[in-house]
């Protein structure tokens, strides 16, 4: 074999293989001889195995882009798929869901010039209250304004030891419910005590037995919540059992009703429960708004229509659903009404509103009217320099 020409199959050798083949050790082959036969032989060899092995690789990425192709058309028909049930929905919605009527008349308003009040389009005030099975208190008190134009919604809680304007001995806002015996008597009651609390009558309200509140919850799938303590509290009067661990979890409708009750080793006792109540709320309305629970909005209507005491009906819970779905989740805000959380008056602990600073979050927040309203027109009960006095400028009996 010639020199040029074996120099020649060196290099294309260490090209191929990326090494180099030492030739025996007599040095160059002779063209013919049996050394050079079985090199041609391998180079042969080792060139087929090459050509095969790009060949499986060809194969291979050949299979992987039918795979992608595939998926891609399985993902775009779902997509297709889910788009058309959503709008079938929406359709379904639109023609089920009904605006409620707003019932309530319009204030006489001290602010009011000649009794000209109007309100905002498509705005509704709601009364929300939670129920103690054991006792019949709403320890659980939420008065805010619903406004489908804007698409947002504010609630404030009223702490359940408010003082409240009344002859009974025990003055708190949580007793208006059982003190007219429950049932529509309990509401009426209550909606007039919120009346007095916000200067006009609210347009709707919802009574919310705690076992609802736990459907709800396991209807979404559980809420993602950081627990702020260990909870552990049994009461077998109350056939109340709580026991959460501290840190974040997805909660069921068990265990979150147990934080939504615990309130024992609060450092500021039932305000420290509240902040914890507005955070789990906000983590189910986090919950409900994803878009894996737009399927679900048909059975939290059906709980609320079976469980809930309540003035709207199923048209109705339809019509704020769709609204609702159509908030971002930072314009739905819980807040506590201002007040001296930590009062007393005859030996027990009563909250004691601010009367401006209530004033002012009420006609941010909640008036759905056009004319501001006024301290003159609540009677809410409030501390002064040397006892208690009411904003309607009469306090009820008992008052000391």
């Amino acid at each position: 074999m010639r020199r040029k020409d074996q120099e020649r199959y060196q290099r294309e050798y260490e090209e191929l293989n990326g090494g180099f083949v030492e030739a025996p050790s007599g040095g160059f082959v002779d063209e013919g001889s049996v050394e050079y036969n079985r090199q041609l032989r391998l180079e042969a060899q080792r060139r087929a195995e090459d050509r095969q092995r790009r060949y499986q690789l060809y194969l291979k990425a050949q299979e992987q882009e039918r795979r992608r192709t595939r998926t891609r058309r399985i993902l775009l028909a779902v997509v297709a798929v889910l788009a058309l049930a959503v709008a079938a929905g929406f359709v379904i919605w639109r023609s089920w869901a009904r605006k409620p009527e707003v019932k309530s008349e319009k204030p006489a308003l001290v602010n009011a010039q000649e009794g000209a009040v109007s309100r905002g389009e498509d705005t509704f005030t709601l009364l929300i209250a939670g129920k103690d099975k054991a006792a019949g208190l709403t320890d659980t008190i939420l008065l805010g304004k619903f406004d489908a134009k804007e698409h947002s919604a504010h609630f404030y809680s009223i702490p359940r030891d408010t003082c409240v304007n009344e002859d009974w001995t025990t003055k708190k806002v949580n007793q208006y419910y059982t003190s007219a015996g429950g049932g529509q008597d309990g509401v009426n009651a209550m909606l007039a005590g919120a009346k007095k609390l916000l200067g006009f009558q609210v347009d709707h309200y919802m009574i919310i037995d705690l076992e609802a509140f736990m459907e709800i919850v396991d209807t979404v799938g559980g809420v993602e919540f950081d627990v702020p303590i260990d909870m552990d509290y049994d009461d077998p009067w109350q056939d109340l059992s709580i026991h959460v661990k501290k840190g974040p979890q997805r909660l069921n409708g068990m265990d979150a009703m147990g934080v939504w009750r615990y309130r024992k080793t609060y450092v500021n006792g039932d305000i420290g429960r509240l902040d914890v109540q507005h955070d789990l709320l906000k983590s189910v309305v986090k919950q409900t708004l994803s878009i894996g629970n737009i399927k679900n909005l048909d059975k939290i209507i059906d709980i609320i229509d079976k469980r809930v005491e309540t003035d709207l009906s199923t048209g109705n819970l339809a019509y704020f659903a769709e609204q609702f779905l159509q908030m971002k989740e930072e314009n739905v805000t819980f807040d506590t009404a201002p007040g001296n959380y930590n009062g007393m008056m005859n030996k027990l602990s009563y909250v004691f509103l601010y009367p401006d600073q209530w004033l002012e979050c009420i006609n941010t927040y909640i008036n759905p009217y056009d004319v501001a309203i006024s301290l003159e027109d609540l009677d809410i009960v409030y501390e002064t320099g040397s006892g208690f006095a009411a904003t309607s400028g009469q306090l009820a009996k008992n008052f000391p």
